[in-house]
Formats: structure tokens, sequence, C-alpha cells
């Protein structure tokens, strides 16, 4: 069946289990003539919470150097010593050297000076006070804890005072009292520890004498439990041990096979937030990475008595135990057992209260509705292991069982994977014990079939260190995944519609034990001290996956929309669906987020999406009197569906008739205040380079206009006839108070742009003139409103050849205005020719420049004006020649003062626009 309805990846942290595998390994097995013993170590239990998103990290090197890593800048005034902090098993701080990285997004945490302590245990601290550069606070504070690795030892000594007894001096042995004959070779007292061998134990049995009756041939002992300390002299190891196929005993029925070779598939990053918005990012678990372990088969195994099977397979990844003890008889200084166990399930299950043979989906379904329910619970112990150890009797041992429970109606198969990497366990040091319980993971599960399940299934691992049957330390890790889900996959009747979808709740649970045979002060207990952690939950969601409800038709209401110009009506959009897990047809709104809205007419109406409704608004000046809205349907089994609404626009006509009234009145108005405003002559009075714009046939924002310009060089070039002259002739077309030329009558690609400023043009040229007219011919310049007669400056003997009407007047007949400087011809103290030079030496020019600069006289107020141009005979497109425009300029002839005149008319041109 295709795997595509519930798949659940989510970075989770899963939990403890209740420790069990010390209880089996602790039973007394000697051989007996009465009652079999049959005591598990006695125990003190506590029950606690452990957190179990503490990292714990071990063997570390003393100089290790930890790094920390952030999705984005953190804020270098909160890495503090009182937010980041490193300290010891005691709480003690450590001088611990943190700084932040060049880019700011890693927290850098160096050893002290000389480094950590060996085979010492330590907690990296991160508070709430830690911040971004956006002021943003990261999101949670976060713990790291790591113990330093020692030197690899395995220095075991028995305690010398042990005393062994022969199989075949052991009478009998309960619960509390053992015989032995008087041929053993030593006398027995209260206190001795001894072992008591026998044919189902042959390693042996160790017991402690509390009361002590000598017969004639026999000792009748009352016993406890020893200490595991009590059984060495010096017990010195630091070493990890491991799980393989060569000390793993599968239990009967059970198939299992080495792990040679694992690709690897997931990485889960050592980080509390997705990986784009990472933070405490330190390293990678690979899940993956071990190249050895134990595959276990699972068959067919029946759960319970219901009719409900389960298969897959279990992978060991070469589970581990970090043991560190240093122990004599006088005393205890260290004491670390944590075990490492990297396990994936690949598990199925296959329920049905029916069988899984000719079952139609509505029979199903009706089952579902019944009362009905399967129900089963199982564990099964897939194998247990013994890791010797160099000395006699002494052993890691455990054991694997697989759990689960299920509770269903109908036929379901429910298919799990998971990974884990879990550390736990205990580690004394200094009068002071620190739990491990450090938990990776991830879960996909998947339902398929028809009916109602419930499921809790996984492994349960113990490890305990045990000498002749004696627990000094122990663990047990247990992690079940568990689900609640509601599924339907098959074709119903209605409309032949194909349902694959349901809902479910996934969690894990977890709970456990650590054991030790110390208290918090390294004093040897009789009885194992027993953490028992409680259960709890350590995710839990709920999900929807495919789809139960299909849709069978969506419908508008109202089917058509009449409406006035800048008016808004709601069209509400409706669902008729079929709902699959009740076999009923039922009607809803429907999410207007599964629609794609369009027109078909643009500039009539606008539309914006509600949650079950489209919201449609006329336009005031809508473009049409008709459009039609077009909703086509984008998500779920109606996708590609369309419907039509049309859209009257009831008082079009009206607005229309309005509009058009409203347009010719404007343009009434704006052809008047353009008639005023450009019709006319305009004049730019230079005697030298006299020019004339005449405009005509001003027509809304259009206008025709004809511009003629001369140019001659001086009063005797103008007696003797040297004049050029240019045309410009066009259309220009209106834009507030700029008009610009759109076409060229004169074919000469000479093109302009005038400037109304109401008393005068200002005329600009916006591409190449030098075709437009003769040599020195320009166009440029301030045109005065009105046709300024010309006078015969030209005719006149003595006069500046630059002179205009209105300079020639007397100053009997033009009023100075109060406290204007205007100079006279004879406080002129340049001539052209020096006008002429003073430009050439404010352009740096050099006495043989190809440039030509020439003075035009004195355009009033004592001011030359004079032109810079260069005459062109290399151009391909102008075989006749033509002057190249290099730039006007102004020369005070009193000061000798130069100013480029072109920008000066930039500038008034700005003043003036800045005014209007």
């Amino acid at each position: 069946m295709k795997k595509v309805l519930f798949s659940i990846l989510i970075l989770l942290i899963i939990g403890l289990g209740g420790f069990a595998g010390y209880k089996v390994l602790s039973k007394k097995d000697v051989q007996t003539t009465s009652k079999p013993t049959n005591n598990i170590q006695e125990r003190e239990v506590k029950g606690i919470k452990l957190k179990n998103d503490v990292d714990t990290e071990l063997n570390t090197s003393t100089d290790k150097v930890w790094q920390f890593g952030f999705y984005k800048p953190l804020d270098s005034s909160t890495i503090t010593s009182s937010n980041i902090y490193v300290s010891d098993q005691n709480g003690k701080k450590v001088d611990s050297r943190i700084k932040l990285s060049g880019d700011a997004r890693t927290i850098v945490i160096n050893p002290p000076r000389g480094g950590y302590n060996v085979g010492s245990y330590y907690e990296i601290h991160f508070k709430k006070g830690i911040a971004y550069t956006t002021g943003e606070k990261v999101k949670n504070p976060h713990q790291v804890n790591f113990a330093t690795d020692r030197e690899e030892k395995e220095e075991i000594k028995l305690n010398p005072k042990l005393k062994i007894i022969d199989k075949k001096y052991v009478i009998s042995a309960s619960n509390t009292r053992v015989e032995v004959s008087k041929d053993v070779d030593e006398k027995i007292k209260v206190g001795d520890i001894l072992v008591l061998k026998t044919a189902n134990s042959p390693e042996g049995q160790a017991v402690k004498v509390t009361n002590s009756e000598s017969g004639t041939n026999t000792y009748t002992l009352d016993v406890e439990d020893p200490n595991f300390f009590d059984l060495f002299e010096t017990l010195d190891i630091n070493k990890t041990y491991s799980l393989t196929e060569r000390n793993f005993k599968p239990a009967s029925g059970v198939k299992s096979q080495a792990i040679t070779s694992i690709e690897p598939q997931t990485q889960i990053a050592a980080s509390n937030s997705p990986e784009k918005k990472y933070e405490y990012k330190n390293k990678i678990f690979n899940m993956d990475v071990e190249k050895s372990g134990i595959e276990l088969e699972i068959d067919d195994l029946k759960i319970g008595k219901s009719n409900a099977k389960l298969s897959g397979e279990l992978n060991l990844y070469t589970p581990k135990v970090d043991v560190d003890i240093d122990a004599k008889l006088t005393g205890i200084k260290k004491v670390e057992f944590v075990s490492t166990a990297k396990t994936d399930a690949h598990l199925l299950v296959l329920s049905s209260s029916k069988g899984t043979k000719g079952v139609s989906t509505k029979e199903l379904v009706q089952e579902i509705q019944s009362s009905n329910k399967g129900k089963g619970s199982f564990e099964k112990k897939l194998g247990t292991f013994a890791i010797p150890l160099p000395t006699p009797g002494l052993f890691i041992k455990g054991d694997i069982v697989l759990q689960g429970q299920i509770d269903y109606k109908g036929q379901v198969r429910y298919e799990v994977t998971f990974k884990q990497e879990a550390k736990k366990g205990v580690i004394y040091k200094n009068k002071k014990i620190s739990k491990i319980n450090s938990n990776k993971g991830k879960l996909e599960s998947e339902f398929t079939g028809v009916g109602t399940a419930g499921f809790a299934v996984g492994p349960k691992m113990s490890f305990a260190l045990t000498a002749f049957k004696i627990v000094g330390a122990g663990v047990d890790t247990s992690v079940k995944a568990e689900a609640d889900g509601k599924v339907v996959s098959g074709m119903i009747s209605k409309q032949d519609l194909n349902f694959l979808c349901g809902s479910a709740e996934a969690k894990l649970v977890g709970n456990g034990n650590i054991v030790m045979g110390i208290d918090g002060f390294g004093k040897k207990l009789k009885r194992l001290i027993d953490w028992k952690i409680q259960e709890a939950t350590f995710l839990k969601k709920n999900f929807e996956f495919g789809e139960c409800e299909k849709t069978l038709s969506v419908k508008v209401n109202p089917t058509k929309l009449q409406m006035k110009t800048g008016e808004s009506q709601n069209v509400k959009v409706n669902e008729e669906y079929f709902d699959a897990k009740s076999f009923e047809t039922k009607k809803r709104a429907f999410n207007t987020n599964g629609l794609k809205v369009a027109f078909n007419q643009s500039g009539v109406a606008s539309a914006s999406k509600n949650k079950t409704s489209v919201a449609v608004s006329a336009k005031e000046q809508p473009a049409a009197k008709n459009t039609t809205m077009n909703l086509t349907v984008t998500k779920g089994n109606r996708k590609g569906d369309k419907l039509s609404v049309p859209i009257l626009i009831i008082n079009f006509d009206d607005i229309q008739k309005q509009k058009e009234k409203e347009e010719k009145d404007e343009k009434e108005i704006q052809e008047s205040d353009n008639q005023n405003k450009w019709a006319g002559d305009w004049t730019r009075d230079i005697n030298t380079d006299r020019a004339g714009i005449t405009i005509t046939q001003v027509k809304g924002d259009t206008f025709k206009f004809a511009l003629n310009a001369i140019h001659t060089d001086n009063a005797e070039a103008a007696r003797g006839g040297y004049i050029n002259v240019g045309d410009v002739k066009g259309t220009a077309k209106v834009n507030g108070n700029v008009a610009t030329q759109t076409t060229d009558e004169m074919d000469s690609g000479c093109m302009i742009k005038m400037t109304n400023h109401q008393s005068y043009i200002q005329v600009e040229t916006i591409t190449d003139c030098s075709r437009a007219g003769g040599v020195g011919v320009f166009y440029d310049g301030k045109y005065k409103k009105g046709d300024i007669p010309e006078t015969d400056w030209w005719k006149e003997e003595g006069t500046d050849d630059n002179t205009s009407d209105a300079e020639e007047q007397s100053p009997s007949d033009t009023e100075e205005p109060e406290g204007e400087d205007t100079p006279t011809e004879s406080e002129q103290t340049l001539t052209p020719e020096e006008a002429e030079q003073r430009v050439k030496e404010f352009l740096n020019l050099s006495a043989d420049t190809d440039l030509s600069v020439v003075c035009d006289g004195d355009i009033g107020g004592g001011i030359y004006f004079v032109r810079v141009y260069k005459y062109v005979t290399d151009d391909p497109d102008n075989p006749n020649g033509y002057n190249k425009f290099y730039g006007n300029y102004y020369v005070d002839s009193k000061t000798g003062e130069v100013k480029d005149a072109t920008q000066e008319m930039i500038d008034e041109n700005e003043e003036i626009s800045g005014e209007n």
C-alpha cells in the first residue's frame, strides 16, 4: 500500500524506561535442598524527574575548546560570566575563558589555564540574558554537561578476605539462610563474604554472613547481600565496553545477525531550534555512523490474544558502557557508569478484528461505528548479553526486551520507524552524585487501512555492573512510540471518490531507573539506591493527514451582481462535501484561499478575498459597463472548477455622460489658458543674434510654432550683408509651463524645449541643431513677450555692434532704479577683443586652439556676450560643415569677471520655476 498517509519527522527528546534488568541479574541461583532463593537485592526507591534535554559528552580532553553556533550575530555586551559559565560537580564556577567569534555568531569557551581536571564532571550553563544584536533574546536557556577523560586502566583486585565456597560444600540455601559443610577449608564467621558456587551459577553468588551457628558437621548461616564495592581490594577501571554479537545471546525464536555496514541517512543537529534558526549548535549527532552492531528480526509476533501481529527489525548500533571507577576497600573516590545506546527500529503492526481478507471499506467503516474492539499487549525478550571484565565473576550484564500494547477497531496497518541515541547513567565524585540523562532521536509513523487504533511499541535495554551477581551500578533505558489514530483508505461509492486520510496523535513516552550501591557521601550501603524516573511524555502532537472530506461542488451567492459605481457587495462561496468518516454529505462555507479571482474586462471592478466570501467593489470611473468575475478553484479535489459572476454597472451611462462633459469643459479651460499663455510673438532682442518665435493654432495641450534666428558677426558684417539665418518649425506639446517640440517640419533634426515664465520664454535645444541654420546661428536664450522692433543699429557709426533699441534710449528717456550702478560706455574698461581674451584665459585655451571665441557685443549693463564654438568639416553627415556649440559666457566690461552664461540661464529658470 502506498505510504503517503501519515509522516512525522521531528527532532525530539526521548526518555528513560523502568529499570528491570538488574532484577533478573541479581536473583540468587544456588543449589538448594528446600525452597530455592529468588531474592532481589534490597533497594531504596526514590522517584525523580530528570531533564531529558541536557546533552552529556563523556571522555572529553582536558583542553577541549567548546564552540556553540547561532543563526545570527549576538550582542557582545550580553556575553558575560553571569550569562555563560562553567561549573564543576560541586557547582563551583570554573575560570574558563569565554569570548565571541569575529562574526559574532559563535560563542567560544576556552578551558581554564592548565586545563580541566582529569576524570572530572562539569556543566556549561547558558542563561536567559543572552541576546542578538537586534535586541531579540535567545529563545531558551541551555545546558551541556561533560566529563573529562583519564588514562585507560583495568586494575582489579578482589578482596583477599573473600571466601570461595565450592559447590560441593553448599548443602542448602534460601533467601536468608545458607547451610555449608564444615569440610570447607576455612572457618566461617559473622562479617565474612562468601562466594557460593553452584552448577547453575559457576561464577558464584556473593552473600554476607550476619549470623553463624556452628553445628556438628555444618555451619548454619544468616546471610544478606554484600555491598558491591566490598568485593574488591582495588577497583580502578577507566574503559568503554561495547556490546557485540560475540557477547549477545538472542532469545529463542529471535533471528539476529551482525551489522557490518550502515549507510548514513539522517543527521540530527545538537540544537533546540530548526536548522534555519539554530541556537547552541555544537556538533552533529549522526544516527547512522556506526559501522557495526546487531540486527534483530521480529516475524509475525502475535500481540496478546488479539488478531494483531508485529513484524520488523531492531538495530542495535554497538551499545556501550563507559565505566570509570576508582575505589578501594578504604574508600571510593569516583564511580561513573553511563550507557550509550544507538538504536533504530522499523516495526509494522497489522490489526483486524475480522481478519485481513474479504472486508470492504464500507463494512470496515460500519465496524468502526460499532462497539467491538480488539486489544492486546506483549513483552518479548529479544536476548541477553554478558560482557566479561578481566576478573572472574565481574561482568556488565543486561537484556533487551520489546514491549507493546494495542487497542483497535477495523483493519489498520501501523508502521513506525524511529531512531534514538540515549546516554543515561550516574557519576559520583567528591561526595556528589550527578545523574545523566541525554536523549536525541526522531520518529516517523504511518497509518493505512480503515479503522481506529492506539499503539505503543518500543525496545527496553538494561545494563548492570555485577560481581558475583551483586549489582554496583545499573541503568535501564526504554522508549515507546505511541500513536492513536483514525484512518480511511479506499473507494467510496459517493461519486467514486477515493479516500486516503486520517487523523492521529503521536507521542513518545519513557520511564526508567538508575541504581547505585553508594550514597551521596560515598558510603557503602546495604541496599541499592534506585532512582525511579517517572514516566513522562516527551512529544505530543495532533496531526491531520490526507483528505477525509472531499468537495462535491462549489457555488456562489448571488450568482450575478448589479452595482452602482463605487459600491461594494459580498459574494458568498459555499461548498457541498462528503465526509468519509461519517458517510454523510454536508454543507459549509468554502475557504476562498482556494480560489483564484480574475476579471475578463479590467478597470470595471476589483475584488478582495475574505475567509469565506469575495468582496467586489465597482470602480468610481469604470472602463466599461459590464464585466465578469471568474473564480477558479485552485485547491482540493475540485481543483480547476470555474465559476462566473456577471457584473453590470447600472449607472454607467450617466457616469460616462458626466465624464465627457467634464473632459470637454476641462479642455476648453485648458485651451483658453494656453491661448493666453503661449499664443503670439516672442523676441530674442540681441542685435547680432536676433530671433523670434510665432506661436499659433493653440488647441488643448498642443500648438504650432515657427522660430527664425539670424547671426552676423558685427555691424560692418551686417552692412556688408554677411548674415546667416536658421529656422525651426513644428508642433509642441504642453505640460504645465513647459512645451516640448514633437514634430520637425524643417527635417533638420533640431528639436527644442520652451519654458514659459510669463514675461519671457526660455528656449533650450534638446537635439543637435547644427544643421538647422548657418554658421553662428543658435536658438537658445530668452525670448521676451511681443514683437520687439529691430533698430537700425547696423547703420550707425561709432555705436556698439550689439546695442538694442532699449540701450539706445537716452538717460533722460529711461529711469534707472535707485541704487543700480549701470556702467556707461566711457566707464567700460574692456574692449570686445579683450573680452574674448578673458574667456580664453578662463577656459585655459592655448594660442593655437581650434576653437573660435567671438564677442557678440554688449547685451546691456556693460556685459559682453561671448560665444565659443568649433567649425566642424570632417562630419560625413554634414559635408558642408557646421558650427559645434561649446558654450556661452558673460564678461563684465568693468571688472573683467567671466561667468558661464548657460549655467546662469539654468539657475534663473530653476529660481523662476520655484517661484511658480
